[in-house]
């Protein structure tokens, strides 16, 4: 008896030990548009770049960049998957309903760091595991989003809200466009009227107006979509008109059409209102020209150009050229207001939002190290805590002189 008493406290004991020193998993998902920031503090909180990541999307040219990720320490194994915020808010706020495309764990299925990995998001990756995330990054609020109470189904819970820093967005045009500044009126203009323009509305030159620019953009996931109409004048949920370009090869756009007919996330999407479902894939387009077919796919039209809305980050490196070997795109002004930190800061560029980590109730409820609710805390104390140099390009919220209220709302002083 006192043998079998022996052998159980033993069992126990190692139990325990086992329970103790077992990694934590944690999964994270949201904002493409802050995804540079946000792997960033997670090699901060974690002391380590990611072990993996996604290299084989388009413009993928470092971890930072990546569609996903894992770290891999004593403490965590740390798994993101970059969906877009208003995805993130729904398989979060719906969880357990919801499940999102992270990479298998490291040694599985060939899964190694840098290059050559699969996109954990594609239905036929076979470099991936389905689960219901914990926590997100949103570059909105939950109420600029439909997952609010019961939709189709499915009752949202209400996310616990962490405003955390400035996320910020670029309005930016494929290879040699020649115009400069987007305003409101252009982009409800663009994005309502069967998604094209003339491009003389942006020139100013009578001879521009037999050439054309379509709308791109993202799919309803995207936060950086729900941004940009409302920061716009457009509407977040008003009907819109998108293009997506097809057979491109040696840097030229061979055809275009309006994005088909879609289910996103359970919700279906008629013609054009789909998009492309990361800033990486978009921001890849807008390296290339557009071929007389494309461009003639409306009225005829023998030149064209694609307009887009990108995170800052995604813009930058398309606007430098880093996604080779095609040429570079075309930032523009905002209301003729120039993108840089300061005048985000000092409220004359306004095309911004606040970034938030979201997740619901306390997670497993354990503040202790090594729980989630614990990462989830560190993780938002450290964003919220960093300075502008950190997150370039975005924002910390403790250099904003200004501040809004709702996405897209009238940007105010702070203190005045």
């Amino acid at each position: 008896m006192k043998t079998l008493k022996n052998l159980l406290a033993i069992t126990i004991a190692l139990t325990m030990v086992g329970t103790v020193s077992a990694q934590t998993h944690i999964y994270v998902t949201g904002s493409t548009a802050f995804r540079s920031s946000a792997v960033g503090a997670i090699n901060t909180l974690v002391g380590k770049t990611p072990d993996a990541w996604d290299g084989n999307s388009s413009g993928v040219t470092t971890s930072t960049n990546a569609n996903a990720q894992i770290w891999n320490t004593a403490t965590y194994i740390v798994k993101a998957s970059w969906s877009g915020s208003t995805g993130g808010i729904q398989t979060v706020a719906g969880a357990p309903n919801f499940n999102v495309r992270f990479l298998a764990n490291i040694g599985t299925n060939g899964v190694v760091a840098g290059s050559n990995n699969s996109d954990p998001r594609g239905s036929s990756s076979t470099n991936a595991e389905a689960h219901v995330p914990d926590m997100n990054f949103a570059d909105t609020f939950q109420g600029g989003t439909p997952f609010n109470g019961k939709v189709n189904g499915v009752t949202y819970a209400n996310e616990t809200d962490n405003s955390i820093g400035i996320v910020t967005f670029r309005w930016t045009a494929s290879e040699n466009f020649p115009g400069t500044n987007m305003t409101p009126q252009l982009a409800q203009y663009l994005y309502t009227n069967v998604g094209v323009a003339p491009l003389s509305l942006w020139t100013g030159n009578s001879v521009d107006a037999a050439k054309v620019v379509y709308a791109g953009g993202r799919d309803p996931d995207s936060g950086t979509r729900a941004t940009t109409y409302a920061e716009s004048g457009i509407g977040i949920f008003t009907g819109v008109q998108q293009w997506q370009p097809i057979n491109i090869s040696s840097g030229v756009i061979g055809d275009i059409q309006l994005y088909p007919p879609e289910t996103v996330n359970g919700i279906s999407l008629p013609q054009g209102q789909g998009g492309e479902s990361s800033g990486s894939s978009l921001r890849a387009f807008l390296t290339n020209t557009l071929s007389a077919t494309a461009a003639g796919e409306y009225n005829g039209a023998t030149t064209a150009y694609l307009m887009a809305y990108l995170g800052v980050s995604d813009s930058n490196g398309v606007i430098s050229g880093q996604v080779a070997p095609n040429g570079n795109a075309v930032g523009l002004t905002w209301n003729g207001v120039a993108f840089s930190q300061t005048a985000v800061e000092q409220g004359q560029y306004t095309f911004w939002g606040y970034e938030h980590l979201d997740y619901v109730g306390n997670l497993d409820g354990n503040s202790g190290t090594g729980g989630k609710l614990a990462f989830a805390t560190n993780l938002k104390n450290g964003v919220a805590g960093s300075s502008s140099a950190t997150l370039n390009p975005n924002v910390a919220l403790g250099d904003m002189q200004v501040q809004r209220f709702s996405d897209g709302g009238n940007v105010q002083p702070i203190g005045f």
